[in-house]
């Protein structure tokens, strides 16, 4: 029997390549981030590694590169699986590269390859592509944009995928109808979150060409925070969600978009926040503004980062690829056609607090 190591930080898929592992009959070593994986290899000395690209922590490369560093380690397989397009450079750290979504089938028999590998200990060796000829800094644009829409749309459509191939397998095998309905929640969860990315990517177009419009009405703000924190904590309860008493106030919103922004920063807290830690959300009031902070008590934000932090794509550095780039630049973007502004607070090691204004009543969009 051997010991395989899966890195995935999608719960889903991690979940899914898990139970294959177990019925090849081998033991499972499970990370949802690049530093445990790192952690659990050099503790456990696994025979072979499946690992993600982008992971919170190491991305899957940096933990190729910490393995193959380690004399113990250095020589044990690595398949990598991504959604994404990486550097041929990268590509060839591996032993094996498998695209998003991955046929369980071809996974299989890259882990029985890899284990037959890792017997025979041989030296590495990756795919040594050839490096390809000079782009344009425009075709680079163009490559990076293909590269967040597959991996943004490809890993839960090869979550989904997989738990579609996992069910099918299951009829086969008779298993239990409790086991095919808990795979069904998390196919349609998948699948849901697939038309979330669409609607983010088509309002984020929709707010760059200056196309959207919000129709603001009386809106019970207090109301509308609290409906999103009930939901948030019946979405996660593993997570305290701190409602603080504040003032009960009416302005003039939009308030699908308002939710909207509210999920957003509800959502970033979970993400990004401790580990079953606690998020604190208060609101306040002027005579002219209404306000709710969402504070999370995670890593914090580097200074560095923070004038960027509402730009389209852009992602918090060692946030290994969590988020699509476009929740905050959305959210701002909203909170503008409301006359509002968000604003961030942060500190390394300490949490951030991201807090939404909005004027009580209706003004020009600043």
């Amino acid at each position: 029997m051997a010991k395989i190591l899966v890195a995935e930080d999608e719960p889903a898929l991690l979940e899914s390549f898990c139970e294959l592992v177990s019925a090849l009959g081998h033991t499972v070593l499970a990370a949802s981030d690049g530093d445990d994986a790192l952690d659990l290899a050099r503790r456990e000395q696994p025979d072979l590694v499946v690992s993600d690209y982008m992971m919170p922590g190491r991305t899957g490369v940096e933990l190729m590169l910490a393995l193959q560093g380690d004399p113990v380690l250095a020589k044990v397989p690595v398949v990598l699986v991504s959604a994404a397009r990486p550097p041929r450079s990268e590509i060839a750290l591996a032993w094996r590269f498998l695209g998003k979504p991955v046929d369980l089938t071809i996974l299989e028999s890259s882990i029985l390859e890899g284990l037959a590998a890792s017997q025979a200990r041989g030296p590495h060796a990756g795919f040594a592509p050839q490096p390809g000829p000079h782009v344009s800094p425009d075709s680079l644009a163009r490559e990076d944009m293909l590269s967040w829409v597959a991996h943004e749309i490809k890993t839960p459509l090869s979550a989904a995928l997989t738990l579609a191939e996992l069910t099918m397998r299951g009829f086969e095998s008779g298993e239990t109808p409790d086991t095919t309905a808990k795979r069904l929640v998390k196919m349609r969860r998948q699948l849901l979150r697939m038309d979330e990315l669409v609607n983010a990517a088509l309002d984020a177009a929709q707010l760059q060409e200056g196309g959207m419009e919000v129709e603001l009405v009386p809106t019970d703000f207090r109301e509308l925070v609290e409906r999103a924190v009930h939901y948030f904590g019946d979405l996660y309860p593993e997570v305290a969600f701190e409602l603080a008493d504040g003032p009960s106030v009416e302005i003039e919103a939009d308030a699908q978009r308002l939710r909207q922004i509210l999920d957003n920063l509800l959502s970033n807290a979970v993400k990004y926040g401790a580990k079953n830690g606690n998020v604190e959300i208060w609101l306040a009031a002027t005579d002219r503004s209404a306000s709710v902070s969402v504070k999370d008590y995670g890593r914090g934000i580097p200074q560095s980062e923070l004038p960027h932090i509402f730009d389209r794509f852009h992602r918090v550095a060692g946030s290994g690829g969590r988020g699509h780039g476009l929740g905050l630049y959305i959210a701002a973007a909203l909170s503008r056609l409301h006359g509002g502004e968000i604003g961030v607070e942060s500190t390394p090691g300490g949490g951030s607090t991201f807090t939404l204004t909005v004027p009580l009543h209706r003004r020009e969009p600043v």
